[in-house]
């Protein structure tokens, strides 16, 4: 029950073993609100934060941050917390190489018009999970911020930042709404977004870098009126083991996304795009022909791949041969199939 303003840091937190804090008002401070960090001897942060707003602060809503060792900085499970019109992040989880910083837990949070992306995460910890659950964040770079409201509008920041320097990161439910870049960009090997309204960002819904990869599944991610999110989901050259799943890129209204649904430049044969609203089925197209026996590798999407005409000597799906001469193989994402031939057959695809 206490609030804090017009400090240097709002408050100023370092090891814990167990601690709580809770109803607290951080606002109007120089630098943080929150600010946390471990020493050499000892990486627990095991403060319990729960009901505490950090606002108008002249750097961050929440930083924390490893130093070298103790091996791994830990954080207590933080509930309803809140963010605004903070200068710099709403909140930013900077660990090291040897010392990251493990197991963030934030439930029921909302984070909005601060002055850089909502959520930061430079954690290193590339063996555990960050789990955030009920996240609802709007507007990052679009106010002006700080004690007095002097920042100038930054038009910069994502809702969740997440670099290559994280594994696991799961956002299950919430509401990622109107930022001045993209909803998601990660380079995280392994994010999981379930369940989240993603809309009407600046740039796209989510949009994954080289050497990250996905699992979305029981999204909507659309524009309303008026936005113009450019691409619901953006998968780089070199990202890997992506998964898209039953997310709604269309939104009632058919008001989609502005430039593509989805936007796949990987060509890894370990991703996976199926029954999204908007972007699936994609319709058909013809494959050209190579010489026999011809090798045909389905895409991220199941395929009924169409054999017409010409003389076919054989036939075969993955390792296994077919009986007969059969003119439509239903095909699953990424597998291969075979057809020799003594006459060169038309082959289409219709691609889910």
């Amino acid at each position: 029950n206490v609030i804090t303003q017009q400090n240097y840091n709002g408050l100023n937190l370092s090891t814990a073993v167990y601690a709580i804090i809770t109803n607290v008002i951080s606002q109007l401070n120089q630098n943080h609100g929150v600010a946390m960090m471990s020493t050499a001897s000892s990486g627990g942060l095991q403060w319990q934060l729960n009901n505490v707003i950090s606002q108008s602060n002249g750097a961050a809503g929440f930083a924390v941050n490893s130093v070298a060792g103790p091996g791994a900085t830990t954080l207590g499970q933080w509930t309803n917390i809140a963010t605004g019109y903070n200068s710099s992040f709403g909140m930013v989880f900077q660990g090291l190489a040897g010392d990251p910083i493990a197991n963030i837990r934030i439930t029921n949070a909302f984070l909005g018009q601060d002055g850089n992306s909502e959520i930061y995460l430079n954690t290193y910890d590339i063996a555990n999970s960050h789990i955030f659950t009920n996240i609802d964040m709007e507007l990052a770079g679009t106010a002006s911020t700080g004690p007095s409201g002097s920042t100038p509008v930054s038009g910069i920041g994502h809702g969740f930042e997440i670099t290559a320097n994280n594994a696991m990161v799961m956002i299950t439910g919430g509401w990622i709404h109107a930022m001045s870049g993209s909803g998601i960009q990660s380079g995280a090997t392994g994010l999981n977004v379930q369940n989240c309204a993603i809309m009407n960002n600046g740039v796209n819904g989510i949009s994954i870098a080289s050497g990250g990869g996905v699992f979305a599944q029981n999204n909507r991610i659309f524009n309303t009126a008026g936005a113009a999110q450019k691409i619901g989901i953006a998968l780089a050259a070199g990202s890997t083991l992506n998964s898209l799943r039953n997310n709604d890129l269309a939104g009632p209204a058919g008001a989609g996304n502005s430039t593509a649904a989805i936007s796949n430049a990987s060509t890894a044969l370990n991703n996976v795009i199926r029954d999204n609203v908007g972007f699936n089925p994609q319709g058909t197209t013809s494959i050209a022909v190579g010489a026999s026996p011809f090798t045909y590798r389905a895409g991220p999407t199941q395929e009924n791949v169409f054999i017409i005409g010409g003389t076919i000597t054989g036939l075969s799906v993955g390792s296994n041969g077919v009986a007969g001469t059969t003119n439509s193989i239903v095909l699953g994402p990424n597998q291969t199939m075979a057809v020799a031939y003594s006459a060169a057959p038309t082959m289409v695809t219709n691609r889910q």
